[in-house]
């Protein structure tokens, strides 16, 4: 969440947030895909759900505290 504060004046960064995750993840997926049996694979997209949930929960609260302050 702070990298596209840094690189970006747009001021909603769950978007670009959550594009980078895909990006990371779909690349990291890609290098192991061959291994899709493994529990590194499973961890690896238990990951990224995780990220995703917590990115938006941390969006969502970031943007309520912008709105009552």
């Amino acid at each position: 969440m702070y990298l596209p504060t840094l690189v970006s004046s747009y001021k909603n960064h769950l978007i670009e947030t959550v594009l980078g995750l895909i990006i990371f993840y779909s690349i990291m997926v890609f290098m192991i895909y061959d291994h899709y049996q493994t529990d590194y694979f499973k961890a690896m997209i238990v990951s990224f759900v995780i990220n995703l949930i917590v990115v938006t929960i941390w969006s969502q609260a970031k943007n309520s505290d912008l709105q009552t302050a």
